[in-house]
């Protein structure tokens, strides 16, 4: 059945339908192995955990112990390092573990807006790192 404008049947609009509703059955279907696998995946993680809280040794001072040699070992304690960090940028030296340098810079952010067939532009200062 066609129009005089050489337009589709309507038995295609059925057909698309009935594709479109079988491909959600299908996605349907294929969601249950993957949520089994993650909740499996999420059980075993936590088995992990539970086993290595259990073995974990505390540590009072973090000396090397042969005896704790493969074990899980827990210890807490200031950092402190005699090592001298330069920045070969500014020059700057200091006694650090990690020296880590972070420049932004106070400028105009352009944002564009489509509206029909025109395009709007919009700026604002933010303070933001360069690339």
């Amino acid at each position: 059945m066609s129009s005089e404008y050489g337009g589709s049947s309507a038995s295609g609009k059925s057909s698309s339908s009935t594709g479109g509703f079988l491909f959600g059955i299908v996605l349907f279907l294929a969601s249950f192995p993957v949520l089994f696998y993650n909740e499996g995946n999420a059980v075993n993680m936590a088995r992990a955990l539970d086993e290595g809280k259990g073995a974990v040794v505390s540590l009072a001072d973090p000396i090397p112990n042969p005896a704790q040699e493969d074990n899980l070992v827990h210890f807490t304690g200031t950092a402190v390092t005699d090592d001298v960090m330069t920045d070969g940028y500014t020059g700057l030296t200091m006694r650090a573990i990690k020296l880590h340098r972070i420049a932004e810079m106070y400028q105009w952010q352009e944002t564009t807006r489509k509206k029909e067939e025109r395009t709007e532009y919009y700026y604002d200062k933010v303070w933001s790192q360069p690339n």
